[in-house]
């Protein structure tokens, strides 16, 4: 609960845990301390529409703990006023949503691959070459996949063994190369062994 000065008057134990405070320390806290200073004017608006009787939609505010770190907290707040109509403080529920923001971020990183994916796959159909077509997979898997690291072998199966031969792939500093010298036997403990199964 918070005054109309936006200063904690009351909170539980959860509060004071999730921003790393013990529950004396978070009394003598305000919403400058435990909110990061790029919203803090975002504050006052809020409270301003919650005066005005606009109904606010659960927002978002990002909190500080104690220790400096940050997480991603939604807020449903509500204006209580007193049996005349004057305000008399703020009501807020706070839930931490860290854990939703990730699922999101990975949702949309997720999403935004499988898009890269398909333009790759939809640029590499239109190549009749084979060197040409290694050597753009390795191109396009650098720049719009974001892989540092990457080569492409080929399975030679000709003739009593068997040979990983390299195609094309990157060097240390990412810049996309030539390894059609690399030939490796696939012996019998071979890594590649589990791979192909």
């Amino acid at each position: 609960i918070v005054n109309m000065n936006n200063n904690i008057i009351q909170y539980n134990h959860r509060a004071a845990e999730m921003l790393g405070y013990s529950y004396e320390e978070l009394s003598k806290t305000t919403f400058r301390d435990i909110v990061i200073s790029e919203e803090h004017h975002q504050v006052g608006n809020i409270m301003q529409q919650l005066i005005n009787g606009e109904q606010i939609q659960p927002y978002e505010r990002t909190y500080i703990r104690k220790d400096g770190t940050t997480f991603p907290g939604e807020i449903n707040a509500q204006l209580i006023r007193d049996s005349d109509g004057n305000p008399l403080h703020i009501q807020s529920i706070v839930r931490d949503i860290s854990r939703r923001k990730q699922m999101e971020e990975t949702t949309e990183s997720f999403l935004e691959d499988m898009k890269a994916l398909q333009e790759i796959h939809l640029e590499l159909s239109s190549i009749r070459q084979l060197d040409k077509l290694y050597q753009q997979m390795i191109i396009l898997a650098h720049e719009r996949l974001g892989m540092e690291r990457i080569a492409l072998f080929r399975l030679d199966t000709d003739g009593a063994d068997e040979y990983l031969v390299g195609t094309f792939g990157t060097d240390p500093d990412g810049v996309v190369r030539n390894e059609g010298y690399f030939r490796d036997r696939i012996y019998k403990d071979h890594w590649t062994l589990p791979i192909m199964k």
